[in-house]
């Protein structure tokens, strides 16, 4: 929120906090000609540049160390639409990797990228590999793991019980 761009907000600018909304929504009484412009910018010495740096400025003002910040309520009901959790792809990498079987090591850095059809319960219903590795022997390894996988196992699901219909693995030795 600092150190870029002085932050237009929607606040009427008033002097002190007295008298402001404790809920977070926006204090719409006070000078009404000027907004609160909060974080500092590059422009300015560092004593500014943080977040409970504010000042007041006229409206409209238009100037290169002025931007604004595009936020968003999210509903209770959104949150399950959202992406999975921020550890779910490594999961997923560690769980293809723990079930390569490597005879030997390989030189330079194949990689394969594959693309994984799921149930909701994990099951793997088709792949397919999207981006070849230049090395044979690699994509034979991971297509058989991946059968393998189909075969005998499912995919993890995420902290909240998912399991995407679709994914995309990268994997390398």
């Amino acid at each position: 929120m600092h150190g870029n761009v002085w932050e237009w907000t929607q606040d009427y600018w008033n002097e002190n906090y007295v008298g402001a909304p404790s809920d977070g929504s926006p204090w719409m009484q006070g000078d009404y000609s000027k907004r609160v412009l909060r974080g500092g910018s590059w422009f300015f010495s560092h004593q500014v540049l943080r977040s409970a740096s504010r000042s007041g400025l006229a409206m409209p003002n238009r100037l290169e160390i002025i931007g604004f910040r595009v936020a968003r309520n999210i509903k209770t009901e959104d949150i399950k639409r959202l992406p999975f959790s921020s550890n779910y792809a490594r999961k997923i990498i560690e769980f293809f990797t723990s079930k390569l079987v490597l005879h030997k090591p390989f030189m330079g850095n194949p990689s394969a990228e594959v693309e994984i059809n799921c149930d909701p319960d994990g099951s793997i219903i088709s792949w397919q590999i999207t981006k070849l590795s230049e090395n044979e022997e690699w994509n034979e390894i991971i297509r058989k793991t991946v059968e393998k996988t189909k075969a005998i196992s499912k995919i993890p699901k995420d902290i909240d019980g998912r399991v995407p219909s679709k994914l995309f693995v990268k994997l390398s030795p």
